[in-house]
């Protein structure tokens, strides 16, 4: 039986699972409030809650940024979050039909575009070659974003887009790619998410769960640099190396703690 922790935000009464599941799509340490946490660092016997009640979390001393973009732990918050629970019996696609939430994986991948295809709702499908939609009726991500000047659309944003490469019948690199609209004179529109490698096991852990993070991320920044128009790539060490994130399973999955800045203007 999960235990549900109800927290109070923005007026709206937010439950989030205060124990880890077993298995399924990324799943990751558990915070204890309704924004993400700075990290999660934790050894492999007894992961540690960070989670900050105060607000969303900021990186402790983040690396100076050389692009001028939306960096986690100061703009976007450091973990998404996925619904652990719908309201009725149908999959839960959007927050609307959510009720109770899990933190997930580490947002790795921050995708910033820019131009004529920073002003419209970005074609993710056909914007990653190689990359394809992704298998079934998923639960809905979302991701915390902190806008200081207000010019970026601030709040929880809901994953719009699912996508997958397939590695094998049982493997895949999967993200739920969040989306907000940045107001800019370049026109921007600013996608994240937790890229990870799912692994299919439906008899010992009942569907998917996650065994790594670093080789999806690296295998996504692979394929934008392969889209048309400038692009340009920065990796930053956004956590600290050897963070530990479950995977399901039983199992966790270690990550370098660098997250993949891909900037794409038209």
């Amino acid at each position: 039986m999960h235990a549900l922790l109800k927290i109070p935000m923005a007026g709206v009464a937010v439950a989030l699972l205060t124990t880890m599941t077993p298995a399924g799509d990324g799943a990751a340490a558990v915070g204890s409030s309704g924004v993400p946490p700075a990290h999660v660092v934790s050894p492999a016997s007894q992961p540690q809650n960070l989670a900050s009640a105060g607000g969303p979390a900021r990186s402790p001393a983040p690396p100076p940024a050389t692009l001028d973009v939306p960096t986690t732990g100061n703009d976007i918050g450091q973990v998404t979050r996925t619904c652990a629970m719908a309201i009725g019996r149908r999959t839960a696609t959007s927050s609307s039909q959510c009720k109770a939430w899990r933190l997930t994986g580490p947002v790795n991948v921050v995708i910033v575009l820019q131009g004529r295809t920073g002003t419209q709702p970005p074609p993710v499908l056909g914007m990653v070659p190689r990359w394809q939609a992704a298998r079934g009726n998923w639960l809905v991500a979302s991701g915390y974003v902190e806008s200081d000047d207000g010019r970026c659309a601030a709040g929880w944003h809901d994953s719009g887009a699912q996508i997958e490469l397939r590695l094998t019948h049982t493997n895949r690199h999967h993200i739920k790619l969040i989306t907000y609209p940045c107001a800019s004179s370049r026109g921007e529109r600013v996608l994240f998410g937790d890229a990870h490698t799912d692994s299919f096991d439906l008899r010992h852990c009942g569907g998917d769960h996650m065994i790594d993070l670093d080789g999806a991320r690296d295998a996504m920044v692979s394929s934008l640099r392969g889209v048309s128009g400038f692009v340009s790539v920065e990796y930053r060490p956004d956590q600290p190396a050897g963070s530990r994130y479950a995977g399901g399973c039983g199992g966790q999955v270690v990550t370098d703690g660098r997250v993949a800045y891909v900037t794409i203007r038209r």
